[in-house]
This record gives structure tokens, sequence and C-alpha cells, in this order.
């Protein structure tokens, strides 16, 4: 997590290894950037189990939530949601957070 007042960068093209995607909670890098001080805005709303994938909800396929929006400590988590979308197998989510203020900005 950054120190407070500094960058709040996930992610650089230089780092050794990409942000998790399509995952869930328990997985290994997730979990890491969580234990890092980072929250799920699902998770922090109740609606952590709320799946995301597939959206037709195959039968041979349970539906899993493996997108997210993350929060440090430093962020509110004012909503969030999941959608609805014709013609793509991931459900859309939504999450509106509240951005720090910082002195002399």
């Amino acid at each position: 997590m950054p120190d407070e007042g500094g960058p709040a960068v996930l992610w650089r093209a230089s780092d050794e290894r990409p942000p998790p995607c399509n995952a869930t909670l328990d997985h290994s890098p997730m979990n890491d950037l969580l234990g890092s001080g980072y929250h799920d805005a699902a998770d922090a709303t109740g609606n952590g189990l709320t799946a995301t994938w597939p959206q037709q909800r195959w039968e041979s396929v349970p539906g899993v939530t493996i997108d997210h929006v993350l929060a440090d400590s430093r962020m509110a988590i004012k909503a969030f949601g999941v959608h609805a979308l014709p013609d793509t197998d991931h459900r859309p989510i939504f999450a509106e957070l509240g951005l720090p203020r910082f002195a002399g900005h």
C-alpha cells in the first residue's frame, strides 16, 4: 500500500508480474494485494458473493466473483453494483469511490 500522501499506484508496466485478473479473493496474488491494505469494493459493501462470470449461467459452470474494484484504506467505498450487459460473458461492475483530499491541492 502506498504511504500516506504518496502515489496510489497499483501496477506499472515495469513490474515483474501483472495484477491478478479474473481472480477470486482467495487467489494468491489477489490475497497479497488484500493483505497489503487494499479492500475489495464488493466485499466491503456486502456484495462479495455476487457472481460476475459467467453472465449466461452455463449449466456446467457455477457463477463466481472474479471481477473487482480495489481501493486502499484512504478511499471511501460508497457504492458497488453488478449489472447485466448483452453480448458479453462477464457482468459489468460499478463502484463509487471517495478519493482522499491531499493538503495543498
